[in-house]
């Protein structure tokens, strides 16, 4: 399932899973979206526009942005649309 998260629901959850960080109306955005959502089931997604300053902050500068977070740990981290070896690459960090 994908998950829409809010900026409020991201700081204050305990980070677990993969986290896609986006742009909305952009369209890289998009297509990554569509290709990601047909390779796994379960992810947030989370807009930068909510407050842009925060997530430059955390160092998203670009999007999409995939992150991979493990007992509230950023375990992966990957700029841009992802192809198959980039996403087989991200798989090796769900286990």
């Amino acid at each position: 399932m994908i998950y829409n998260l809010t900026l409020d629901g991201f700081k204050s959850q305990r980070k677990e899973g993969i986290y896609v960080f986006h742009s909305p109306g952009c369209f890289t955005c998009e297509h990554h979206i569509e290709i990601f959502s047909k390779h796994f089931s379960n992810f947030y997604m989370i807009s930068t526009m909510e407050d842009p300053e925060y997530f430059e902050s955390i160092g998203i500068k670009l999007t999409p942005e995939t992150r991979i977070y493990k007992n509230n740990d950023l375990i992966f981290r990957k700029d841009g649309v992802m192809f198959d070896t980039q996403l087989d690459e991200m798989r090796k960090y769900l286990n």
